[in-house]
């Protein structure tokens, strides 16, 4: 069962930012055409150091291209950096459902891995960590760096060297060989690519997908968007995301085959999202989201100023994409992110045949105490090969109980 987080599955209600707080290339880019910022990529979601504030703060900020602000989820950061907090927003949450009320701040600082200095820029901050992401990564996560911060570069995302690089906006340097360029609209700042997937039924379906490398999934599509988006036969019904204010449930199934950027990837898992008819229509020319386990596929390279996307695969051919075959999603809890407990576990998979239930705490992974794992190692090691035997330790009810079950596909 997938991790799966949507990190900006949001809407903003009648509002926007201004753009304050220019970034100049000029002075960013002296002596060089290119900077490079060194990224962490942990259990799908890229991870920055970043220095926030005059105090320079370290903190952990999520690289978000789905997110058309940036966002700072501690208030106490916000008032330790002395930045002025401004007039307040309604977001809509990851529900599509629930009102959150947060605060537009200026002069913000950020200091991105003590290699590119953002000074007076403007972030939303929440009134409290809805986000929640550090769940899913094993560590606090402290905020999310937003299109406004990074829209003004020629962007490269080299998954492959665990790299972000910011060109030069006028560097023609750029070397193109290998890469296909896709056709691409900007909305809000965010990119949004034509891919043609192949449905269960056979039918191939071109749609329009948000390119979102702050989401831990391969691809998500919202159903009713287009006439031939309803749920196929043969899927699961499945938590998809949690985010601000709420979750997510939807559909789990496979697709024949998804083609972008002359690979073609076969019979990959994907989600199906429900989504109200009042917002239906805000979505009618987008039809899901495309996320880190597709996108690190390729090297990214997003041309902002010149509205251009392109792609260079890593590899000529790629093997069907590893999944999860336990049926349960393994999250961060406890005092300082320290335990190991299940989140969800999905009908009829392996560890719900096993007895394992949501709210369980993991003490032991065959034979080996919770210390030695993280969330990212042990959803690893649930992707195994089928027949694969997972040993658990649970601590439910103050009881401590031992179950095991064998890897397994299950759709």
């Amino acid at each position: 069962m997938s991790r799966l987080f949507v990190s900006w599955l949001l809407f903003c209600l009648g509002w926007s930012i201004p753009s304050k707080g220019q970034i100049f290339a000029d002075q960013l880019f002296y002596h060089t055409d290119q900077i490079e910022i060194p990224f962490e990529l942990v259990n799908g979601f890229i991870v920055l150091d970043v220095a926030y504030g005059a105090q320079r703060l370290p903190l952990k900020f999520i690289f978000d291209t789905g997110a058309e602000y940036s966002v700072l989820t501690y208030k106490e950061y916000a008032v330790m950096s002395g930045a002025k907090i401004g007039r307040q927003v309604i977001i809509l949450g990851a529900d599509l459902s629930t009102k959150i009320r947060a605060d537009v701040i200026h002069g913000n600082q950020l200091d991105i891995a003590n290699r590119l200095n953002i000074t007076n820029v403007d972030m939303i901050l929440l009134g409290e960590d809805y986000l929640n992401i550090g769940q899913y990564v094993g560590f606090p996560i402290h905020g999310i760096i937003g299109a406004n911060i990074f829209s003004r570069f020629l962007l490269e995302i080299n998954y492959k060297k665990g790299l972000i690089i910011f060109h030069h906006p006028q560097n023609n340097s750029v070397r193109y060989k290998g890469y296909k360029e896709i056709e691409v609209d900007f909305i809000s700042r965010k990119p949004y690519i034509q891919m043609l997937v192949e449905m269960p039924d056979g039918q191939t379906f071109t749609g329009k997908y948000l390119v979102d490398c702050g989401a831990d999934l391969s691809l998500l599509m919202v159903l009713g968007s287009h006439k031939q988006l309803e749920v196929p036969k043969n899927t699961l019904v499945a938590h998809i995301a949690a985010g601000l204010g709420g979750s997510l449930k939807g559909y789990m199934g496979r697709v024949n085959r998804i083609e972008l950027a002359s690979l073609q990837l076969t019979a990959p898992i994907i989600h199906y999202q429900e989504m109200p008819d009042s917002l239906r229509l805000d979505a009618s020319a987008k039809n899901g989201i495309v996320g880190n386990r597709i996108l690190s596929m390729y090297n990214v390279l997003i041309d902002y100023p010149n509205r251009q996307l392109f792609l260079k695969p890593y590899r000529k051919k790629i093997r069907r994409m590893k999944v999860d075959k336990s049926g349960m999603s393994v999250i961060a809890s406890g005092p300082f992110l320290k335990q190991l407990s299940i989140a969800h576990v999905l009908a009829g998979t392996p560890a719900a045949k096993a007895g394992l239930l949501p709210g369980d705490i993991i003490l032991k992974v065959n034979g080996f105490p919770s210390v030695f794992w993280d969330v990212s190692t042990l959803n690893k090691k649930l992707m195994k090969k089928e027949g694969r035997k997972i040993k658990l330790v649970i601590l439910r009810d103050e009881q401590r109980l031992k179950f095991s079950f064998r890897l397994k596909k299950y759709i």
